[in-house]
């Protein structure tokens, strides 16, 4: 993880080997209480939503998708970690998940609040992944914050989008650093979209904070 002061956040995505650890650790089917909202959640496994997509033997090191909110909060409280959040502490809300100065996510996407892009002021496409599952974590060298800590933390924007810790009554939770459909560039620190809690796809991962 990286050492952002206020708080940690995961260099990269969580990949498709880390995720099976999870697996082989907790099973794929939940037990126990889940969060509200996610009783309905049958299965942590991403061949449950999309057929044949998880191949963690040859591609240990990809982003994984196909995760739904249920299984990133269920991951990420397995590993010791969380889903990122506020950075006071306090619960993100409508007005403070797209504030660089309140999201954990945000901050450390936006170099503590400077820039718009993990890599500077404007944007600048060829810097990020811009096809989900096309390549390792971290491999783009430009994908990442201008200085210390900041350029510890990769692919914040690009690849696939990651589930936050803030949920909408009515539009569902926060997926932050999508990409910009239909062009599939990479998009800013803002950029988010909004899906239920049981939706899961090739463009839903996971990155954790603590």
């Amino acid at each position: 993880m990286a050492d952002l002061g206020e708080f940690c956040i995961d260099k990269h995505e969580a990949t498709q080997e880390e995720y099976e650890k999870f697996l082989v650790a907790v099973g794929t089917t939940p037990s126990g209480a889940q969060p509200v909202g996610c009783q309905a959640n049958s299965s942590f496994h991403p061949n449950d939503h999309c057929a044949g997509y998880f191949q963690p033997q040859t591609k240990w090191n990809h982003a994984v998708g196909c995760v739904d909110w249920c299984d990133a909060y269920a991951y990420c409280k397995w590993a010791g970690k969380h889903l990122c959040s506020s950075v006071s502490g306090q619960v993100l809300t409508a007005q403070t998940f797209e504030d660089y100065s309140a999201s954990q996510w945000g901050y450390a996407c936006s170099n503590g609040g400077q820039t718009d892009y993990p890599y500077g002021a404007t944007l600048q496409p060829q810097n990020c992944m811009s096809t989900v599952d096309s390549a390792p974590v971290g491999s783009y060298a430009q994908c990442t914050g201008l200085a210390v800590p900041f350029n510890q933390v990769f692919d914040m924007v690009g690849s696939v989008a990651e589930w936050i810790d803030y949920c909408d009554v009515n539009q569902g939770c926060a997926l932050m650093g999508r990409l910009d459909t239909p062009n599939d560039k990479p998009s800013s620190c803002t950029a988010n979209t909004y899906a239920l809690k049981l939706t899961a796809s090739e463009t839903t991962g996971i990155r954790c904070c603590l």
